[in-house]
Protein backbone atom coordinates (compact mmCIF):
# COMPACT_ATOMS: atom_id res chain seq x y z
CA UNK A 1 0.00 0.00 0.00
CA UNK A 2 0.85 3.64 -0.91
CA UNK A 3 1.80 5.72 2.48
CA UNK A 4 -0.03 8.59 2.99
CA UNK A 5 3.25 10.50 2.20
CA UNK A 6 3.49 8.69 -1.50
CA UNK A 7 -0.55 9.71 -1.71
CA UNK A 8 0.27 12.99 -0.91
CA UNK A 9 3.05 13.22 -3.40
CA UNK A 10 0.50 12.57 -6.03
CA UNK A 11 -1.88 14.78 -5.25
CA UNK A 12 0.33 17.55 -5.36
CA UNK A 13 1.81 16.31 -8.58
CA UNK A 14 -1.93 15.88 -9.96
CA UNK A 15 -2.88 19.76 -9.03
CA UNK A 16 0.31 20.88 -10.84
CA UNK A 17 -0.59 19.30 -13.39
CA UNK A 18 -3.63 20.55 -13.21
CA UNK A 19 -2.47 23.91 -12.95
CA UNK A 20 0.07 23.53 -16.13
CA UNK A 21 -2.51 22.80 -18.24
CA UNK A 22 -5.02 25.07 -17.41
CA UNK A 23 -2.65 27.51 -17.35
CA UNK A 24 -1.41 26.23 -20.73
CA UNK A 25 -5.32 26.04 -22.18
CA UNK A 26 -5.03 29.61 -20.95
CA UNK A 27 -1.94 30.75 -22.71
CA UNK A 28 -3.73 29.49 -25.70
CA UNK A 29 -6.80 31.14 -25.40
CA UNK A 30 -5.12 34.83 -25.34
CA UNK A 31 -2.75 33.76 -28.27
CA UNK A 32 -5.88 32.93 -30.02
CA UNK A 33 -8.12 36.20 -28.67
CA UNK A 34 -4.91 38.13 -29.74
CA UNK A 35 -5.06 36.53 -32.90
CA UNK A 36 -8.22 37.11 -33.31
CA UNK A 37 -8.25 40.72 -32.66
CA UNK A 38 -5.17 41.18 -34.83
CA UNK A 39 -7.17 39.80 -37.70
CA UNK A 40 -10.43 42.07 -36.93
CA UNK A 41 -8.33 44.59 -36.90
CA UNK A 42 -6.74 44.01 -40.11
CA UNK A 43 -9.98 43.28 -41.96
CA UNK A 44 -11.32 46.42 -40.48
CA UNK A 45 -7.93 48.19 -41.93
CA UNK A 46 -8.74 46.56 -45.11
CA UNK A 47 -12.15 47.65 -45.43
CA UNK A 48 -11.50 50.95 -43.97
CA UNK A 49 -8.37 51.23 -47.15
CA UNK A 50 -11.38 49.83 -49.87
CA UNK A 51 -13.73 52.61 -48.79
CA UNK A 52 -11.68 55.05 -49.06
CA UNK A 53 -10.29 53.97 -52.34
CA UNK A 54 -13.58 53.88 -53.22
CA UNK A 55 -14.33 57.46 -52.07
CA UNK A 56 -11.65 58.80 -54.06
CA UNK A 57 -12.71 56.69 -57.45
CA UNK A 58 -16.23 58.64 -56.34
CA UNK A 59 -14.61 61.91 -56.35
CA UNK A 60 -12.44 62.05 -59.35
CA UNK A 61 -15.40 60.62 -61.23
CA UNK A 62 -17.36 64.12 -59.79
CA UNK A 63 -17.79 66.39 -63.28
CA UNK A 64 -17.23 69.76 -60.12
CA UNK A 65 -16.32 69.71 -57.01
CA UNK A 66 -15.16 72.53 -54.57
CA UNK A 67 -12.14 73.92 -54.13
CA UNK A 68 -12.29 76.35 -51.48
CA UNK A 69 -12.61 79.78 -50.13
CA UNK A 70 -10.53 83.01 -51.23
CA UNK A 71 -7.16 82.87 -51.98
CA UNK A 72 -6.80 79.20 -51.10
CA UNK A 73 -7.69 78.11 -54.79
CA UNK A 74 -5.41 80.44 -57.13
CA UNK A 75 -3.02 77.13 -57.75
CA UNK A 76 -6.25 75.51 -59.45
CA UNK A 77 -6.81 78.62 -62.06
CA UNK A 78 -3.18 78.47 -62.64
CA UNK A 79 -3.35 74.49 -63.38
CA UNK A 80 -6.76 75.20 -65.35
CA UNK A 81 -4.60 78.01 -67.47
CA UNK A 82 -1.46 75.77 -67.89
CA UNK A 83 -4.04 72.85 -69.46
CA UNK A 84 -5.37 75.40 -72.23
CA UNK A 85 -3.68 73.76 -75.79
CA UNK A 86 -6.10 75.87 -78.07
CA UNK A 87 -7.99 78.77 -76.16
CA UNK A 88 -8.59 80.11 -72.68
CA UNK A 89 -11.59 82.20 -71.80
CA UNK A 90 -11.27 84.71 -68.50
CA UNK A 91 -13.45 86.59 -66.99
CA UNK A 92 -12.65 88.90 -63.57
CA UNK A 93 -13.00 92.21 -62.50
CA UNK A 94 -9.69 92.73 -62.85
CA UNK A 95 -6.68 91.45 -64.91
CA UNK A 96 -4.27 90.56 -61.51
CA UNK A 97 -6.86 88.48 -59.28
CA UNK A 98 -4.85 87.76 -56.17
CA UNK A 99 -2.18 89.54 -57.08
CA UNK A 100 -2.59 91.63 -53.34
CA UNK A 101 -4.11 88.38 -51.37
CA UNK A 102 -1.96 85.69 -53.10
CA UNK A 103 1.16 87.18 -54.41
CA UNK A 104 3.41 84.11 -54.60
CA UNK A 105 0.71 82.22 -56.52
CA UNK A 106 -0.34 85.24 -58.96
CA UNK A 107 2.96 85.11 -60.02
CA UNK A 108 2.91 81.53 -60.74
CA UNK A 109 -0.34 82.25 -62.62
CA UNK A 110 1.59 85.00 -64.26
CA UNK A 111 4.20 82.77 -65.64
CA UNK A 112 1.16 80.42 -66.72
CA UNK A 113 -0.34 83.45 -68.78
CA UNK A 114 2.91 84.10 -70.12
CA UNK A 115 3.64 80.98 -71.46
CA UNK A 116 0.35 80.45 -72.92
CA UNK A 117 0.41 83.38 -75.04
CA UNK A 118 4.57 82.26 -76.53
CA UNK A 119 3.58 82.90 -80.18
CA UNK A 120 5.12 78.75 -80.45
CA UNK A 121 2.33 77.99 -78.69
CA UNK A 122 -1.02 79.72 -80.50
CA UNK A 123 -3.42 79.89 -77.77
CA UNK A 124 -6.02 81.93 -78.05
CA UNK A 125 -6.66 83.55 -74.83
CA UNK A 126 -9.53 85.72 -74.51
CA UNK A 127 -10.19 88.40 -71.78
CA UNK A 128 -13.13 90.04 -70.32
CA UNK A 129 -12.01 92.63 -67.19
CA UNK A 130 -13.94 95.68 -65.68
CA UNK A 131 -13.08 98.72 -66.80
CA UNK A 132 -10.33 101.30 -64.22
CA UNK A 133 -13.55 102.86 -62.33
CA UNK A 134 -15.17 99.29 -62.37
CA UNK A 135 -12.19 97.87 -61.03
CA UNK A 136 -11.65 100.59 -58.22
CA UNK A 137 -15.15 100.28 -57.01
CA UNK A 138 -14.53 96.98 -56.59
CA UNK A 139 -11.72 96.80 -55.15
CA UNK A 140 -12.80 99.89 -52.29
CA UNK A 141 -15.71 97.03 -51.45
CA UNK A 142 -13.14 94.60 -50.89
CA UNK A 143 -10.69 96.64 -48.94
CA UNK A 144 -12.83 98.95 -46.88
CA UNK A 145 -10.96 98.90 -44.27
CA UNK A 146 -8.21 101.01 -45.84
CA UNK A 147 -10.71 102.96 -46.90
CA UNK A 148 -12.33 103.92 -43.20
CA UNK A 149 -9.28 103.63 -41.30
CA UNK A 150 -5.94 103.88 -43.91
CA UNK A 151 -3.70 104.56 -41.23
CA UNK A 152 -5.17 101.51 -38.45
CA UNK A 153 -5.33 98.91 -41.38
CA UNK A 154 -1.88 99.62 -42.92
CA UNK A 155 -0.47 99.64 -38.85
CA UNK A 156 -1.59 95.50 -38.95
CA UNK A 157 1.61 93.82 -40.11
CA UNK A 158 0.48 91.38 -43.13
CA UNK A 159 -1.14 94.61 -44.49
CA UNK A 160 2.16 96.20 -44.04
CA UNK A 161 3.83 93.55 -45.21
CA UNK A 162 1.21 92.97 -48.80
CA UNK A 163 1.06 96.69 -49.72
CA UNK A 164 5.22 97.27 -49.49
CA UNK A 165 5.00 94.25 -52.11
CA UNK A 166 2.35 95.64 -54.38
CA UNK A 167 4.15 99.43 -54.16
CA UNK A 168 7.96 97.82 -54.49
CA UNK A 169 6.70 96.36 -57.67
CA UNK A 170 4.18 99.15 -59.17
CA UNK A 171 4.59 102.75 -56.74
CA UNK A 172 6.81 105.41 -57.00
CA UNK A 173 8.48 107.64 -54.13
CA UNK A 174 8.22 106.92 -50.90
CA UNK A 175 6.46 104.16 -49.12
CA UNK A 176 5.56 106.47 -45.84
CA UNK A 177 3.83 109.10 -48.23
CA UNK A 178 1.37 106.38 -49.28
CA UNK A 179 -2.35 107.27 -48.75
CA UNK A 180 -5.39 105.67 -49.24
CA UNK A 181 -5.72 106.99 -52.58
CA UNK A 182 -2.42 106.13 -53.44
CA UNK A 183 -2.91 102.56 -52.68
CA UNK A 184 -5.56 102.00 -54.87
CA UNK A 185 -3.77 104.01 -57.78
CA UNK A 186 -1.36 101.14 -57.00
CA UNK A 187 -3.74 98.53 -58.01
CA UNK A 188 -5.09 100.88 -61.57
CA UNK A 189 -0.88 101.02 -62.46
CA UNK A 190 -1.08 97.19 -62.06
CA UNK A 191 -3.50 96.75 -63.89
CA UNK A 192 -2.57 98.73 -66.87
CA UNK A 193 1.58 97.37 -66.98
CA UNK A 194 0.02 93.82 -67.04
CA UNK A 195 -2.66 94.25 -69.85
CA UNK A 196 0.87 95.27 -71.85
CA UNK A 197 2.86 92.80 -70.63
CA UNK A 198 1.41 89.49 -69.26
CA UNK A 199 -1.46 89.47 -71.73
CA UNK A 200 0.06 91.19 -74.51
CA UNK A 201 -1.30 89.14 -77.39
CA UNK A 202 -4.43 88.40 -75.33
CA UNK A 203 -8.09 89.41 -76.87
CA UNK A 204 -9.02 91.99 -74.05
CA UNK A 205 -11.96 93.78 -73.37
CA UNK A 206 -13.76 95.84 -70.61
CA UNK A 207 -17.38 96.36 -69.33
CA UNK A 208 -18.14 98.86 -66.60
CA UNK A 209 -19.58 96.17 -64.41
CA UNK A 210 -18.64 92.17 -64.15
CA UNK A 211 -21.10 90.36 -62.05
CA UNK A 212 -20.38 87.93 -59.39
CA UNK A 213 -19.03 85.17 -60.92
CA UNK A 214 -15.69 84.95 -62.45
CA UNK A 215 -14.05 82.27 -64.54
CA UNK A 216 -10.94 80.27 -66.23
CA UNK A 217 -11.88 77.85 -69.09
CA UNK A 218 -9.30 76.06 -70.90
CA UNK A 219 -10.62 74.25 -74.00
CA UNK A 220 -14.36 74.21 -73.51
CA UNK A 221 -12.98 70.90 -71.44
CA UNK A 222 -11.91 72.05 -68.01
CA UNK A 223 -12.71 75.42 -66.04
CA UNK A 224 -12.48 77.07 -62.46
CA UNK A 225 -15.58 79.43 -61.58
CA UNK A 226 -15.75 81.92 -58.57
CA UNK A 227 -18.86 83.44 -57.31
CA UNK A 228 -18.04 86.07 -55.26
CA UNK A 229 -20.01 88.78 -52.98
CA UNK A 230 -18.89 92.14 -51.29
CA UNK A 231 -22.12 92.45 -48.76
CA UNK A 232 -21.53 92.77 -45.84
CA UNK A 233 -17.89 91.62 -46.78
CA UNK A 234 -15.59 90.60 -49.71
CA UNK A 235 -16.06 86.59 -49.89
CA UNK A 236 -15.45 84.14 -52.64
CA UNK A 237 -15.43 80.90 -52.85
CA UNK A 238 -14.70 78.34 -55.95
CA UNK A 239 -15.57 75.63 -57.93
CA UNK A 240 -14.03 73.24 -60.78
CA UNK A 241 -15.57 71.67 -63.35
CA UNK A 242 -15.76 69.39 -66.73
CA UNK A 243 -19.50 69.84 -66.53
CA UNK A 244 -19.93 70.16 -70.33
CA UNK A 245 -23.09 71.80 -69.67
CA UNK A 246 -21.98 74.17 -67.09
CA UNK A 247 -18.73 74.72 -69.48
CA UNK A 248 -21.24 75.77 -72.06
CA UNK A 249 -22.81 78.09 -69.75
CA UNK A 250 -19.98 80.15 -68.87
CA UNK A 251 -18.59 80.13 -72.52
CA UNK A 252 -22.05 81.42 -73.45
CA UNK A 253 -21.61 84.42 -70.50
CA UNK A 254 -18.24 85.47 -71.66
CA UNK A 255 -19.32 85.51 -75.16
CA UNK A 256 -22.42 88.04 -73.80
CA UNK A 257 -20.08 90.22 -72.18
CA UNK A 258 -17.58 90.39 -75.06
CA UNK A 259 -20.70 91.44 -76.84
CA UNK A 260 -21.65 93.86 -74.84
CA UNK A 261 -18.40 95.66 -74.62
CA UNK A 262 -18.22 95.88 -78.89
CA UNK A 263 -21.51 97.50 -78.32
CA UNK A 264 -20.38 100.26 -76.28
Amino acid sequence: MFSDLTLLGLFFTIIALCLSIWQTWQTHRQMNETRRQSEEARRQAEEAYRQTEKLTAISNTLSTRYLGKFPAYYSEIVSVISTAKENLKIVCTIPMHCIYSDHDGWLDGKHALENSLKPSHRIDVSCVFANSSGQRRFLKNQLRDAVTNWSTYRAVPKNENKIKCIFEKYGTGNLDDLTSDGFFDLFETAANQELKTTYNGATVVHVSEISSLYMWVADGKEAVFVISTTEPSFFAEAFWTKDLGLIHALERMHLDYSTKAEQR
